[in-house]
């Protein structure tokens, strides 16, 4: 049965902005023109000088970004096609819990998909992504002295998004050079801005995520800013009831800060101090205030280690002092939400890049692959034909992939 208190509670949010959205875009629909009812386009002018501006004035520089975006839009349609050819196939045959794609809403949990986007996180990332995209389609069309006659906002439902208008007829006459850089503009820019991105987010943004390692002592996610945080401990994870750690009562969650009365602050605290008893010794681990004696055994790779049982450990933090409730804890928290903005950024843009060079009909690879399919056959029609069965066939494969991921996911959760 479904809490409907809880439900709106985590909802509520998400339900105003969207019914909000759907509001505005009813009360100003007289700008707006609809297409297939559920997609409303506002057209404006609105960067169309500044396209003009960078397609003339540094034309030859985009004109070499275009042959670049050739190339890499077709290495990218392979690849994707490849892939998502290749994800089915493994669904099908090996099917693993969480794998598949997702469909995507910000804010909203969908039932089966591994994947939930925060609302704010995901608007923005929409916008960012969609404006980047088509803004380098218009440049790119100025480029090759093709008028763009409109740029503006497009909302799929409440999702919203950007497009630009180039003239379509005078660019299906161009030479098959400017068509491909036209086409592969926007899914190329849209790698572009992921690598950027991820560039800034590791350089002047370091993720601020715990140092997770397993009981390999492979470490997994970055180093935090040690002008905020300071490590009081490591939560231990993994725990199974049959092995030491498990029998002397230790469970997932707890936070460890001594072993042999040493104190544990990292993984390597906690190896280090552990690895110094031999194999049947005891050893007494604090942890949350509570002290446990844990008798050891022989490490499974190594009879020369001591083994407790604990599979993973992410290092605890907390403000050091002097933080917590001042202007500190303030910038703390602006870094950590443009942390999180320029994830989402990288991986949505990096995604739906790929994903725009599927030979999909009306998509960025669709066209790209037509004109190719017109170009292998030596003639339109046939080009045209192999264009839709290609196109068709992987329709049915995106929808068959989503229909497996979620059923399976589904499957597993109940």
């Amino acid at each position: 049965m479904v809490d409907w208190g809880a439900f709106f509670a985590e909802y509520s949010t998400v339900i105003i902005f969207y019914a909000a959205v759907i509001l505005l875009i009813f009360i100003y629909r007289k700008k707006f023109d609809f297409e297939a009812k559920f997609i409303a386009i506002l057209r404006t002018k609105v960067g169309l000088k500044l396209m003009d501006k960078l397609g003339t004035k540094y034309r030859e520089f985009f004109r070499i970004m275009g042959y670049l975006a050739i190339g890499a839009g077709i290495i990218g349609l392979i690849t994707i096609s490849i892939l998502i050819l290749n994800q089915l196939i493994s669904l099908i045959f090996f099917p693993k819990p969480g794998t598949g794609i997702a469909l995507l809403i910000p804010g909203v949990k969908i039932p089966g998909s591994p994947v939930f986007v925060p609302l704010w996180y995901g608007i923005i990332t929409i916008f960012v992504i969609a404006t980047v995209h088509e803004f380098s389609h218009g440049v790119l069309a100025r480029v090759y002295n093709l008028k763009v006659k409109a740029s503006g906002i497009v909302f799929f439902g409440p999702i919203i998004g950007a497009f630009v208008e180039p003239d379509e007829k005078k660019l299906l006459k161009q030479s098959d050079v400017c068509q491909y850089s036209v086409f592969a503009a926007g899914p190329f820019s849209n790698i572009v801005l992921a690598i950027v991105v991820f560039i800034i987010w590791v350089l002047l943004l370091p993720p601020t995520a715990p140092v997770i390692a397993n009981s390999d002592g492979l470490f997994q996610g970055s180093a935090i800013y040690d002008n905020f945080l300071e490590s009081e401990g490591v939560i231990i994870s993994g725990i199974n009831a049959s092995l030491p750690a498990g029998k002397a009562g230790l469970r997932d969650g707890l936070i460890v800060t001594e072993i042999n009365n040493k104190e544990i602050k990292t993984y390597e605290d906690f190896t280090f101090q552990l690895w110094r008893a031999r194999p049947g010794e005891t050893v007494t681990v604090k942890a949350n205030n509570t002290l446990y004696h844990v008798n050891t055994i022989a490490h499974p790779s190594n009879d020369q280690l001591p083994y407790v049982g604990v599979n993973s450990l992410t290092s605890s933090y907390v403000f050091i002092d002097g933080v917590e409730g001042t202007m500190k804890e303030t910038c703390y928290n602006v870094i950590i939400w443009f942390e999180g903005l320029f994830f989402w950024i990288w991986a949505l843009s990096l995604a739906i890049g790929l994903i725009n060079l599927l030979p999909l009909g009306p998509v960025d690879g669709g066209r790209i692959f037509q004109l190719m399919a017109r170009n292998l056959t030596g003639d339109q029609k046939k080009g045209d034909k192999l264009w839709k069965r290609v196109s068709w066939f992987y329709v049915v494969v995106l929808v068959l992939t989503l229909l497996l991921s979620y059923g399976r996911n589904l499957l597993n959760a109940w």
